[in-house]
C-alpha cells in the first residue's frame, strides 16, 4: 500500500503531529475547565465571608437574628447567585435568588464546618442539565454567640455552556486522519 519510505515517514510524521495536537488540545481544555469552576469555588467562599461579616454587622446594628438573615439574604443575592440562611437547627431563616426547582440539601450540623466552607454540587429537580455549585458553612457571631449556617450557591450553567462551546471549537482544530490517497506514493 505505502510503498516508498517518504510516503511512510509522511504519514508517521502527520499521525505523530497529530497525535500531540489532540494532547495539547485535551490539556488545554482540561486547564480551563478546571480553572473555571476553581473562580466559581472562589468567589462562593468570597460570598460565604461577606455575608458572615454582613450578619455580624447587621446584629451589631441591634437586629435581630432573623431580620439579619433576611437582610443579609436579601442584599447579597442576585442573578448569580442564591444565599439561604439557617440558625444552628437548620430552621431556615432566610433566602433569596433561589429557583423553585432547586432544594439545598443541608448537611448534619457535625459535618458543617466553621472554618472552611463545604463545597459540593446538586441537580436542579426540574432539569438535570443544570447544576448547581453551593458552598455551606457555619458562622458563630461573637460577642452574642448567634450561630448562622450560611449557604451560597451559583449555577454551572454559563460554565457549563461556554465549554460545551470550546469542546466544538476545539473539535474543528483537530484535523482529520490522513489517508493515503492524499499522502501519494512516490
Amino acid at each position: 500500500m505505502l510503498e516508498s519510505v517518504r510516503a511512510r515517514l509522511t504519514l508517521w510524521y502527520v499521525s505523530l503531529l497529530a497525535t500531540i495536537l489532540v494532547v495539547v488540545i485535551g490539556l488545554i481544555y482540561v486547564l480551563l475547565a478546571r480553572a473555571l469552576y476553581s473562580r466559581i469555588d472562589d468567589s462562593l467562599q468570597a460570598v460565604l465571608q461577606i455575608a458572615a461579616t454582613s450578619l455580624a454587622n447587621d446584629l451589631h446594628e441591634g437586629q435581630d437574628t432573623e431580620g439579619s438573615a433576611r437582610s443579609t439574604a436579601a442584599e447579597l443575592a442576585s442573578r448569580q447567585y442564591l444565599v439561604a440562611i439557617y440558625d444552628r437547627q437548620g430552621k431556615l431563616l432566610a433566602e433569596a435568588g433561589r429557583e423553585d426547582d432547586i432544594v439545598i440539601p443541608l448537611p448534619p450540623g457535625t459535618e458543617i464546618p466553621s472554618d472552611q466552607p463545604l463545597l459540593f454540587t446538586i441537580v436542579e429537580t426540574d432539569d438535570l442539565d443544570d447544576r448547581h455549585r453551593l458552598a455551606v458553612r457555619r458562622a458563630t457571631i461573637e460577642p452574642f454567640g448567634v450561630e448562622y449556617v450560611i449557604v451560597v450557591g451559583s449555577s454551572l450553567e454559563p460554565t457549563d455552556e461556554e465549554l460545551e462551546s470550546l469542546r466544538g471549537i476545539l473539535a474543528y482544530v483537530v484535523p482529520m486522519p490522513a489517508t493515503t490517497s492524499d499522502i501519494g506514493t512516490t
